[in-house]
């Protein structure tokens, strides 16, 4: 399917029209779905809200055992045999609201609270730094001691080498809602709503206190998240997920389109493979062909109900924390 180039070109109708279909008409048939197995389990018992990140070779796992609005404990795992993580450590935390959550890469987990402060939390040290703004976040990404923010007041770029201090090198201070970003290697995709009018911008971030604009142009679409692969621009509103080529020129190419039932935690997208967790399922999407998927079913014991609560990949394995269970290892074995 060719899309028009986007400068000035608005196809909002097209894109109903494809979405409507996408949600009413499609049924697809897809492969069994029993080629994800079980290979390992680890329990963390009692946990209610909890979620998984991975540093290095760690998986760490912040969680609480009560069903308030924060995370209270954390445990690290190391991976060396990631069928078999071995407990390191056991902390508690100074509670952590979890609806403040932003993003994690590397070591640092990114929390916003409004337009009061970021937080910036490290996984090895459990320390954080609060940093006091007044401007409200869309969304954010770091990369080499560089965090990359989309805002009400613009386009920011911090280095934080220094922290408990930062210095922001750049600021192109164009009002962005709704902003979305990611990167691969040195460039930088945007989408936001500049006032009514929904933009797209590819960035050189190969020298990120001077970053240079590659391209720009109009957009149809309002994303809550976008990635980025060396063939790909993956787009995730809520139910609906696209995915675009792209060749740094004035135009994006969309391919496909695919419902998916609510989902509740951030995707994950790997060169080949998106991950999902609604609050029952995990749904495993091949990038380049949506009409392939696998759907693994929450694990469960008589007619009690226990949700999916946060995924990782490592080493080609999804580690999966349950509610009142601990953490699931899936791997895709051939039957």
């Amino acid at each position: 399917m060719k899309t028009p180039k986007l400068h000035g070109i608005k196809y909002n109708i097209l894109a109903g029209i494809i979405t409507l279909f996408v949600i009413i008409g499609c049924q697809h048939e897809h492969p069994p779905m029993s080629e994800y197995q079980v290979v390992g389990y680890v329990p963390i018992d009692s946990v209610k809200y909890g979620k998984l990140f991975i540093s290095g070779n760690s998986l760490f796992v912040l969680y609480d055992t009560t069903y308030n609005n924060y995370w209270t404990k954390m445990k690290e795992y190391d991976l060396s045999n990631p069928l078999e993580p071995i407990l390191l450590n056991t902390d508690d935390l100074d509670p952590i609201n979890h609806y403040y959550y932003i993003t994690y890469q590397d070591s640092f987990i990114f929390f916003h609270d409004s337009y009061d402060y970021l937080q910036i939390f490290n996984l090895h040290t459990l320390q954080s730094v609060n940093i006091d703004i007044d401007y409200y976040i869309n969304s954010l990404v770091y990369k080499n001691n560089h965090v990359f923010i989309s805002s009400y007041s613009g386009l920011r770029i911090w280095d934080i080498t220094n922290l408990t201090n930062y210095t922001e090198v750049f600021n192109d201070s164009i009002h962005r809602w709704n902003g979305c970003i990611s990167y691969i290697d040195t460039i930088l995709f945007e989408t936001y709503d500049h006032y009514g009018e929904n933009e797209f911008k590819f960035w050189n971030i190969k020298n990120p206190d001077q970053p240079q604009m590659i391209t720009q142009g109009n957009f149809s679409y309002d994303f809550f998240r976008t990635d980025i692969t060396d063939q790909f621009i993956i787009g995730f509103s809520y139910e609906l997920i696209y995915r675009f080529t792209y060749d740094f020129s004035d135009s994006l190419v969309l391919d496909e389109i695919d419902y998916i039932d609510y989902y509740q935690e951030e995707p994950k997208v790997s060169d080949s493979l998106i991950y999902l967790t609604t609050y029952d399922q995990l749904c495993v999407i091949a990038i380049d062909d949506f009409d392939e998927k696998w759907i693994i079913d929450v694990i469960r014991d008589n007619y009690y109900y226990y949700s999916f609560l946060s995924c990782e990949i490592y080493d080609n394995k999804i580690y999966v924390i349950v509610r009142d269970k601990g953490i699931y290892i899936y791997e895709r074995r051939e039957p």
